[in-house]
């Protein structure tokens, strides 16, 4: 039983650590192709 307690705390872990990245990783696209996009404005 708690075997199986600490396998599901594990996936909770994890899962969190992988939503965060995920999240971190399009927050950071997003900047790059925003700051991308007024470079491309402001140049003529």
């Amino acid at each position: 039983m708690k075997k199986i307690q600490s396998i599901i705390l594990w996936l909770i872990i994890l899962f969190l650590v992988v939503t965060i990245s995920l999240y971190w990783d399009l927050g950071s696209l997003k900047g790059l192709i925003q700051s991308n996009y007024i470079i491309k404005c402001t140049l003529p």
